[in-house]
């Protein structure tokens, strides 16, 4: 008769790994001489004899995905396309909820070629020129080279 897998097993099969996890979480807390903490990271894998390899840790932020669509590269950027939102809203309080389309087209360089607006609410030539500007001060990442069109929704505060 086959016995069957109990929990106890498993983790007993596992053991030779969690000893290794809980050595490993033992050395990254450790202080340096220096004085600032090291990861560890195995110099083999989980069943090999060498001993951990200090690393030193990192504190600066995971870097943030790349844009996939025009619209990320815009969001990422939309600053001073607010500012030209707040412009607008200057000249006219009374300007609701309203989006812009913006249609990039770029060379394989990267260079800007042209730029067209699409408008849901009537904006002031001021406000489209502030606009403008900011479009033409964004930079694609060579991955959305081409004909690009992203879409920013501006909401009154």
């Amino acid at each position: 008769m086959r016995r069957p897998h109990t929990r106890t097993e498993r983790v007993s099969r596992a053991t030779p790994l969690a000893s290794v996890l809980v050595t490993l979480s033992l050395v990254a807390c450790a202080p340096t001489t220096e004085g600032a903490a090291v990861a560890a990271v195995p110099a083999s894998g989980p069943q090999g004899s060498s001993a951990p390899a200090a690393v030193p840790s990192s504190t600066a932020p995971p870097a943030s995905p790349p844009p996939i669509s025009a619209s990320d590269v815009l969001a990422q950027g939309r600053a001073p396309f607010d500012a030209c939102y707040a412009l607008a809203r200057r000249t006219n309080p009374d300007l609701p909820r309203t989006s812009v389309e913006m249609t990039f087209t770029m060379d394989d360089g990267g260079k800007l070629l042209n730029v067209d607006f699409a408008y849901r609410n009537r904006m002031d030539d001021a406000a489209k020129d502030c606009i403008r500007n900011a479009a033409e001060a964004v930079r694609f990442p060579p991955s959305l080279r081409g004909k690009q069109t992203g879409t920013i929704v501006f909401t009154p505060p």
